[in-house]
């Protein structure tokens, strides 16, 4: 055979292939994979603007900021980040920005500067504002985790208002015995699925020695974004790039089912955080996420 009518016939078998659903599935999968920017955190510090530039370079079409603060976005004006983005290509669906706590608590009123940060999540057309940690001040008290969890409905609401949606961001500690529970019970029992929602972080629930599949299907519907790093089988466990870990992805988006957001993160890395970024990049593609 020779090569002309090698490629007639390779043409030929691929045309009689579902070409129309493998793309279909690829664009939804590219639509909602997305990035934790603090995975570049050390980028970021250094050359916000070629940061934001080298993600959308690797093939990210979502962005979670981690860089809100005096109503700047990594220290540019809310609008010049926009336009940034926007010229980029890039989507922002969530920001994390965390409250001040000890204020709330004092003045039991939530923070203007907080409130304000809602607004330009609305400005940046984010669905979603993320509560990203807890100080350890406010862990390991059942009291306390039952106020926080009033405070989270409250912010819930004032999203609502906005047409945004609330959520908390866990890492392993909230795992971690409260008497008969746990602060992760706590808020998932204590906060309105209507008002709050929940960015899963896979790894940590894994870290945590929690089996991720059967925490999400104890809260169904309660789950709107996924943090993806995968760990490492050392003493240490740390994060390491998709594929190169423990971590059973496909089971968990398998069996856990759907969600609208899939957000890489990582934290440790052998070679560094660009090239971490872009492989990471690659590897979420061949996860089955729907």
């Amino acid at each position: 055979m020779n090569r002309r009518s090698f490629v007639k016939k390779g043409i030929a078998a691929a045309v009689s292939l579902p070409l129309v659903n493998n793309m279909d599935i690829d664009v939804k999968k590219k639509k909602n994979i997305g990035i934790q920017i603090y995975t570049i955190r050390d980028i970021m510090s250094k050359d916000a603007m070629g940061g934001i530039k080298a993600i959308a370079a690797a093939g990210y079409k979502n962005i979670e900021l981690a860089g809100y603060n005096g109503g700047k976005v990594y220290g540019m004006p809310v609008a010049d980040f926009k336009k940034l983005t926007k010229d980029l290509g890039l989507k922002i669906p969530s920001s994390h920005v965390a409250p001040n706590f000890v204020d709330y608590f004092k003045n039991k009123e939530i923070p203007a500067d907080y409130l304000k940060s809602m607004d330009d999540a609305v400005f940046l057309g984010q669905t979603y504002h993320i509560v990203p940690f807890l100080a350890p001040a406010f862990r390991n008290d059942k009291d306390n985790a039952m106020r926080i969890a009033e405070l989270f409905n409250k912010l819930g609401r004032e999203a609502q208002k906005r047409g945004l949606k609330f959520g908390y961001h866990n890492h392993a500690f909230e795992f971690d015995p409260i008497g008969d529970t746990n602060l992760m019970e706590i808020f998932m029992k204590e906060t309105d699925p209507k008002l709050v929602t929940i960015e899963l972080d896979l790894y940590w629930v894994a870290f945590a020695n929690v089996d991720p599949v059967g925490f999400i299907k104890k809260y169904p519907g309660r789950f709107s974004l996924y943090h993806i790093k995968d760990m490492a089988n050392t003493e240490k466990r740390e994060s390491i790039e998709i594929g190169d870990g423990t971590i059973d992805f496909n089971r968990i988006f398998k069996e856990g089912g759907p969600v609208p957001y899939y957000l890489v993160e990582q934290e440790a890395y052998r070679t560094n955080s660009l090239e971490a970024m872009k492989a990471n990049y690659g590897r979420i593609k061949n996860l089955r996420l729907i």
